[in-house]
């Protein structure tokens, strides 16, 4: 949630993170206010909005690794008494980057992309506020190039340390250098080793980038009521619009060929209308009810390019749909203080979606009439199930220092359609929407005078019909099947564990601080099957992919004036997880899809006037220079690649602030 407003697309998390007022995390599912597709939880961000009574503002200017420059500023100003605006905004760009592409020679991952927004404020009344925001922004940036796996032999069949469980690019053909071999080419490709082992140079074809464009607007109406029998309320009115239109370019095959590049251009307009009704917050009941409709329009024009992959035959496919999604809710919740020390919470909400997947078509554009036709004429319909979510707590404040609480609530995200690439009519069908009852229960409690903060917490997820991919063989038995990958249902799942973080104001100088977390996700029951690498069909219960078992970070932070007007800040962090492969059920699979833990340490130093004025700062990132890859994936059709993490940096900033 961006500034109240629901983010229908993983796309639309591109956009500008910049002159925030605060982000919030809320873990574990959400009914009530945040209830739509909150399965694990919600991340609110809040920009900073437009003041009546401060004329303030900054500016800043920073420079890093690889040329890289970023220019940030905000401004408010009051105009007269009843109005105001805060204009905001941020420009990076580099002239170098971090990888260099083999196929040309030449840097690769430049940055280049804007964010404008502006909040504008008018109080016609003590009791009335009306907000407009306008934001904008643009993505031209490039995208890190993923580094090629090398996994079979000369003849097309897994490489011998590959069928022992481990990598060995520099004697493992990745398929590039294998459809080189088969076309009587051996030097065309060389072997993965060429590559530098932390990604910093990649033998794929240069051509990943965002092409992202975004503008809209968003209208809050704010105003106060007071009832004889219900207080004072106030009653909200939010609207949003916002045209997003994403585009990306990627080398999954990670070479100089063209084996598996995608090509999508998707235009995303959501509109919604929220009406929120709340109390005060001054009584011992505290409420929130509300009415939410929205519409979000996905129009899809990807395309596939393979023009030399020739085992596979297909040199250009074309997808196009259109997918309409109408939600539309009720919700409340309120908070309850049965005595000074116990409170009691509770949220429902009702949620009424349907999707809309229209004129469907997935061709072959360099193929002749009929044979450019795969499967066309896609249409279907989608509703939500599991309309109901909530939940309720209870709260103890045991002593003024000390929270004991426990919670139950049962979350959604819900179903639809596929948006990937379909070759049979029989395999287009929406996908369950996925559920969860929540259990956890912690405590919060400060000591020694609040220099030392604890949190701890234990927590039980029950998950059912578990959203995920899985591979499917299509046409199978045809001698022209392809293993393609599908979003589908994974089975049932449960996840347990707890998190614990700590905080200790060691000093008045010195700050300290620790977290741990502990994670068992399975895939327990009613699991379906896919196909690992080597093609065997295997269940998809047990460990799931991308759920460390072990998490934490370490942190210190050191304070002190230098003068009666300065300040100089300085800290350390690290960050850790251990390996997050999830079910690997073969060597092969061990060998290429393998995800190892890591840690990162980062650091800064501040120089910065207390009352405001000039600082500086001096920042590194992964000080260390470790060597990690976040991600691992493949093209369905034999590439694999690695995402790779970037290697250590360094930047300095000034800003002034008035």
């Amino acid at each position: 949630y961006v500034d109240e407003v629901y983010q229908s697309s993983v796309a639309q998390g591109g956009s500008g993170v910049f002159d925030t007022e605060r982000v919030e995390v809320l873990k574990g599912p959400q009914g009530g206010l945040y209830g739509r597709n909150t399965s694990g939880g919600v991340i609110r961000q809040l920009t900073r909005r437009a003041e009546l009574n401060n004329q303030d503002g900054y500016v800043s200017a920073a420079i890093g690794s690889w040329s890289e420059r970023l220019w940030q500023g905000g401004v408010n100003q009051p105009l007269g008494d009843s109005a105001a605006v805060r204009v905001s905004g941020r420009v990076q760009r580099s002239d170098d980057a971090w990888q260099t592409s083999l196929a040309t020679g030449r840097p690769h991952g430049e940055k280049d992309l804007w964010d404008l927004r502006s909040w504008w404020l008018v109080e016609p009344s003590e009791r009335s506020r009306i907000e407009v925001k306008v934001y904008g922004g643009q993505n031209q940036s490039e995208l890190a190039l993923a580094r090629a796996v090398g996994l079979y032999d000369a003849d097309g069949g897994y490489c011998a340390a590959v069928l022992a469980g481990r990598r060995d690019d520099e004697n493992c053909l990745s398929y590039a250098g294998l459809i080189a071999r088969m076309n009587g080419e051996p030097d065309e490709v060389p072997f993965p080793a060429i590559q530098k082992r932390n990604g910093a140079t990649s033998l794929s074809n240069a051509i990943n980038r965002f092409d992202n464009r975004q503008f809209g607007s968003t209208l809050m109406v704010t105003h106060q009521i007071d009832d004889s029998v219900l207080g004072s309320i106030q009653l909200q009115a939010i609207t949003n619009y916002e045209k997003f239109d994403f585009g990306l370019t990627f080398d999954y095959d990670g070479s100089s060929a063209e084996l598996g590049h995608q090509i999508t251009m998707s235009a995303i307009e959501t509109l919604s209308q929220e009406l929120r009704l709340s109390s005060s917050g001054s009584d011992a009941m505290r409420w929130q009810t509300g009415l939410l409709v929205s519409r979000d329009e996905f129009i899809q024009d990807g395309q596939y390019l393979l023009g030399d992959n020739t085992p596979i035959g297909l040199v250009h496919g074309q997808l196009d749909y259109t997918q309409v999604t109408r939600s539309r809710a009720l919700y409340a919740q309120t908070e309850y203080s049965l005595t000074d020390r116990w409170s009691v919470n509770a949220a429902l909400r009702y949620t009424s979606e349907s999707k809309t997947y229209r004129d469907g078509r997935v061709s072959a554009p360099a193929f002749p009439p009929p044979y450019d036709v795969v499967v066309d004429d896609l249409n279907g319909d989608y509703k939500l199930k599991s309309r109901w979510s909530g939940g309720g707590g209870v709260n103890w404040q045991i002593n003024e220092q000390t929270l004991w609480y426990a919670t139950v609530s049962e979350g959604f995200k819900s179903g639809g359609f596929f948006g990937g690439f379909i070759f049979e009519r029989e395999e287009f069908a929406p996908y369950k929407e996925e559920t969860v009852w929540a259990y956890e229960s912690g405590i919060k409690t400060q000591q020694f005078d609040n220099r030392l903060r604890l949190n701890a917490a234990a927590f039980y997820y029950d998950y059912r019909d578990v959203q995920g991919f899985v591979n499917v063989e299509t046409s199978p038995g045809s001698g022209t099947s392809l293993i393609l990958e599908r979003l589908a249902t994974l089975g049932d799942a449960e996840h347990s564990g707890i998190d614990i973080d700590l905080v200790w104001l060691a000093s008045a100088r010195v700050s300290l601080t620790a977290a741990v977390g502990y994670l068992d996700a399975t895939i327990t029951g009613h699991a379906g099957t896919t196909l690992n690498t080597p093609g065997d069909v295997v269940s998809t219960e047990g460990r799931r992919a991308y759920a460390p078992q072990w998490s934490g970070a370490l942190g210190a932070a050191y304070a002190r004036s230098v003068s009666e007007s300065y300040r100089l800040q300085t800290g350390f962090s690290w960050h850790y997880r251990t390996d997050f492969s999830g079910s690997l059920t073969s060597k092969v699979d061990k060998a290429v899809k393998s995800l190892d833990g890591y840690g990162l340490l980062n650091g800064y130093v501040t120089l910065n006037r207390l009352n405001g004025g000039l600082s500086l700062s001096l920042w590194g990132k992964n000080l260390s220079n470790t060597v990690y890859s976040p991600r691992k994936t493949y093209d369905s059709l034999g590439s694999y690649v690695e995402i790779m993490g970037q290697p250590r940096s360094w930047g300095v900033q000034a800003r002034y602030e008035w």
